[in-house]
């Protein structure tokens, strides 16, 4: 009775390993999608097309950073010997009031919506490996109710949903969603 109960178990456990094993488990940030001749990554400045100034730039160093940090490609600025061009830009940018002062009224927490939108190429045959139009990211930020306390908290809150963006990008592109 033990003999078959450790056969048992045996079959149970290389049954997992088999299974665990075709279905697709990787460890972050050893998939990569792309072409093997990509090599160095061309990351154009995102472009602004909200009010929000300074936004793209902040989106531009995160998305350098979290390539240079989880990947082995080489990110420059200019086109000279890039395989892939990184362009992006961000779309749009919407402020709204999450909660009120019950006194005055006044708005206690906002939510900050950017989209965003993104395109890699191959610069060698010119296919698109990575692109989406509209990436949405949501972040909120509190605004102090006493005026000489004011402190503007929205720089940070686009430092985080900068970050969000750049991390989601990068892990879309290797994993080619």
């Amino acid at each position: 009775m033990r003999r078959r109960l450790q056969i048992f178990a045996l079959g149970v456990l290389l049954g997992s390993v088999a299974t665990a094993v075709g279905c697709g488990y990787h460890v972050e940030g050893h998939v990569n999608a792309l072409p093997s001749s990509i090599h160095v990554l061309e990351l154009t400045p995102f472009q602004n097309q909200t009010r929000t100034p300074n936004i793209s730039q902040s989106v531009t160093a995160a998305v350098s950073r979290a390539f240079i940090h989880r990947t082995r490609y080489r990110v420059q600025s200019n086109p000279d010997n890039a395989d892939a061009q990184l362009t992006g830009a961000v779309t749009e940018i919407i402020f709204t009031p999450v909660t009120f002062d019950p006194v005055n009224g006044r708005a206690t927490t906002m939510e900050v919506r950017m989209h965003v939108a993104a395109t890699l190429t191959d610069l060698h045959t010119h296919k698109v490996l990575f692109h989406n139009g509209d990436m949405v990211f949501h972040d909120q930020y509190q605004i102090s109710p006493q005026l000489p306390d004011f402190f503007e908290e929205d720089t940070s809150a686009f430092q985080r949903i900068s970050q969000t963006v750049a991390q989601t990008l990068v892990s879309n592109i290797l994993e080619n969603f």
